[in-house]
């Protein structure tokens, strides 16, 4: 994840390692896992959490662990750049619904 916003600001480049360190101290599995555990158990059930971990005891569902990183960061870029696209369309829309200019 670090690596692709360097890639995208490499303004930022000279500051990876503090940035590392910041990551590791509170973007962690340890930091996280207690808020991920709550997260899950919100949205799926005992018996669902169980499926999902069978599956992902699978060799689709390892890879689909492996590949995940890349479709989201993909689709986001993808998001981004299909407003940027059309940015025109909706600056316009914006425009009109405010009315000329004075």
């Amino acid at each position: 994840m670090l690596q692709v916003q360097v890639q995208q600001n490499p303004t930022i480049a000279p500051y990876q390692s503090e940035m590392k360190a910041f990551f590791a101290k509170y973007m962690s599995w340890a930091s996280l896992k207690n808020d991920m555990i709550n997260l899950y158990m919100a949205e799926f059930t005992e018996p669902e959490l169980k499926e999902l971990a069978a599956f992902y005891q699978t060799p689709i569902g390892k890879k689909t662990v492996q590949r995940m990183p890349v479709l989201m960061t993909k689709g986001a870029e993808l998001g981004q750049r299909r407003v940027q696209e059309h940015l025109s369309e909706l600056q316009a829309a914006i425009q009109a619904k405010k009315g000329p200019a004075k």
